[in-house]
């Protein structure tokens, strides 16, 4: 039991996502040392994902009823004060098998507006993987406020795969406190982090969506679904999916679907919407 806890003080908690499957790996390694830091100096709960090899690919007819895997996966980020990512670069980019599952949480929006730090351990410190996983976080709002590239891991790293080189655990440490600090800072603060520490791995927010979901005002008070009696949230529209037009033509709201009818891709991006978490019902408030 930490100090905090003992106190009867709120736990922060992270959720740790390792990018490789390999039961050794430099990438494990790394977030091991991160883990520790987080329980040991830092206080927090750390929530590790042991299950990413059972996360299937992306299916887009499954988005709303995916397996159990990926309904885990999702509720850990969303319960999760940050996340944490080492991620191993192959082939010049970001490992499948994370991105398969971050591509998962872009339709559900468990990263809009979390903190996320991350990693890469390999021969040249993951740099295009870092840009990559920067970019794919950016898009779906999170906000990457920590990273850090570990060149060359096995020579800093015993015959079991152990990190033991002090700079490099100083290092990770570093890192942890970078990510865990961010969690306290002020919304405006944590914005301008991401901005400087995603652009030192060559990754910003104009190559993103157009707005994060709760990002403007649109009514005052509190609007339900008329579908699931859920309060939705402000934002705008951005992604992959279509609108239709209400049959009427009134000035009316209009349901969100997966088909472009009446309207162009670029005429309702980025338009004020609301959303309903529970059910994913959306609305745009638009006049004829």
């Amino acid at each position: 039991m930490t100090a905090r806890e003992s106190t009867g003080e709120a736990v922060t908690t992270v959720f740790a996502i390792c990018g490789s499957l390999g039961e050794t790996s430099a990438n494990r390694s790394a977030l091991d040392v991160v883990a520790r830091a987080l329980v040991d100096e830092l206080g927090c709960t750390v929530v590790h994902d042991h299950d990413l090899a059972a996360i299937p690919p992306l299916d887009p007819d499954s988005v709303d009823t995916p397996v159990q895997a990926v309904r885990d996966f999702r509720q850990h980020i969303a319960g999760a004060d940050a996340v944490v990512i080492a991620a191993p670069e192959y082939a010049g980019s970001l490992a499948g098998a994370v991105k398969n599952a971050l591509d998962w949480v872009v339709g559900s929006g468990e990263l809009s507006g979390k903190p996320v730090g991350i990693l890469s351990a390999g021969t040249t410190g993951g740099p295009f993987a870092r840009q990559v996983l920067a970019r794919t976080l950016l898009w779906q709002g999170a906000l990457v406020v920590a990273q850090y590239g570990l060149v060359a891991p096995r020579t800093k790293s015993n015959q079991f795969g152990t990190i033991v080189d002090p700079q490099t655990i100083e290092a990770l440490r570093g890192f942890a406190r970078a990510v865990s600090a961010s969690i306290t800072m002020g919304s405006e603060e944590r914005e301008r982090l991401s901005v400087r520490v995603a652009a030192g791995v060559g990754a910003s927010r104009s190559e993103a969506a157009p707005a994060p979901i709760g990002a403007i005002g649109l009514r005052t008070g509190s609007t339900y679904c008329p579908t699931c009696g859920a309060v939705m949230e402000v934002g705008r529209v951005y992604g992959d999916e279509g609108l239709r037009w209400l049959a009427d033509g009134k000035r009316r709201p209009m349901l969100l679907t997966f088909t472009v009818e009446a309207i162009a891709t670029n005429d309702w991006a980025g338009l004020p919407a609301l959303r309903c978490r529970a059910c994913r019902h959306m609305e745009l408030q638009l006049e004829d």
